[in-house]
């Protein structure tokens, strides 16, 4: 386990106070200022403010300093500590240079120190204004809070665009476009009974829940996880039904016919947000086909063929399931996705998500083997 240590200086003494576990050091992308909570015991010696320097060690080596921001202690005496990093700081004294492009933190030299020092310059050499004078305390807290102005500041100029944008705000910039993160998908198994059970009944497999959505044949029942996620996609065996069903003597999960998916990662929703810049969905288009095919459950890729063997009107598709491998014989995603596209029954016809006059077939990714040879040499020691 890590050694790591909380350092807090107020003027010139240095308090090493006691931290209770659960230290948050978030450090997101470059330009964006790093953040530090903790929750610390108060005792008779500890005496700091918003302002003062905060330096974390991790193994004795330093990995976090900048400044209190707030601190607030509750009635068990507790206080609870949130600090901001402080990027390095130009030692001009008067003199800030910003190139016309963006660079990774307009602010970064604008720090504690460098405000402080401008504002003592601009008080007259006739008056004491060393650490500890009542100018260098006056000014030392506005300093502080200027300082952190700015480092909102320049988190309020990287949420706004949506390469740099955290996931609250990118969402909120997805959503003018009308893009939102696809959520979790729910799992969907064939389970094998010994006799038909009702529809809505309940079974438990190891610390899963699954409810009974669809008969398939006597005895075969498709089944939904009542937890969303891709965790559970090997999760198959004996199910237990949680409430008493006459005649039950068997019931087995045998097979997974639809793996459910995790919620769309902030980063996948980012690049599908520059996706749809680049490519403008319309009409039935190929960046309309891949925007709406992918968005479908349970697809991880498709590749759009415009007018295959130069018959007009006709389009394939072809989908990879969104575990990356090609979809199985007891998966029904080919399926699903045929019928969300252009329903069999009625295809050309406008029924589904292609335009009308769009014939659309949906064929699933042919595996290839790759036979990869490669020669190993081992470091000495």
């Amino acid at each position: 386990m890590a050694n790591i240590d909380i350092l807090i200086q107020n003027g010139s003494i240095v308090y090493a106070p006691i931290v209770e576990e659960g230290i948050e050091w978030e450090t997101e992308r470059k330009g964006v200022p790093g953040k530090l909570t903790f929750k610390i015991i108060k005792d008779d010696v500890l005496d700091f403010e918003e302002g003062n320097a905060v330096l974390m060690r991790v193994d004795g080596e330093n990995k976090f300093y900048g400044f209190v921001f707030s601190k607030k202690r509750d009635k068990d005496g507790m206080i609870s500590v949130t600090a901001y990093d402080q990027l390095r700081y130009l030692k001009n004294k008067d003199c800030y240079i910003y190139p016309s492009a963006m660079t990774a933190s307009m602010y970064e030299s604008i720090t504690y120190e460098a405000i402080l020092q401008r504002m003592l310059e601009r008080v007259s050499d006739t008056v004491d204004k060393r650490e500890g004078s009542i100018i260098y305390d006056a000014l030392a807290p506005a300093a502080a809070e200027l300082a952190q102005m700015y480092i909102e500041l320049d988190v309020i100029l990287n949420e706004t665009f949506a390469d740099t944008a955290s996931r609250t705000y990118l969402i909120k910039r997805a959503a003018e476009r009308g893009i939102s993160p696809n959520k979790a998908t729910y799992t969907v198994a064939k389970g094998e009974f010994n006799i038909n059970v009702d529809i809505e009944k309940r079974f438990s497999l190891g610390i899963y829940n699954y409810t009974v959505t669809e008969k398939i044949s006597n005895g075969v029942f498709k089944l939904t996880c009542e937890t969303a996620g891709s965790a559970l996609v090997s999760y198959l065996g004996t199910l237990i039904p949680i409430d008493y069903i006459e005649g039950l003597t068997s019931a087995k999960l045998t097979a997974i016919l639809i793996a459910g998916e995790d919620e769309e990662s902030t980063e996948d929703l980012r690049e599908r947000y520059f996706d749809g810049l680049s490519g403008q969905a319309f009409g039935g288009n190929i960046a309309d086909y891949k925007s709406k095919v992918n968005a479908l459950d349970n697809v991880g890729g498709v590749k759009v063929y415009p007018t295959p063997n130069n018959v007009g009107g006709t389009v394939k598709l072809v989908i990879i399931g969104s575990d990356y491998k090609s979809p199985t014989e007891t998966d029904t995603l080919i399926e699903d996705v045929q019928t969300a596209v252009d329903p069999v029954g009625n295809s050309g016809k406008g029924v589904g998500i292609a335009p009308i006059g769009h014939v659309v077939t949906v064929e699933e990714v042919a595996s290839l083997s790759v036979n990869i040879t490669t020669q190993l040499t081992y470091e000495s020691g």
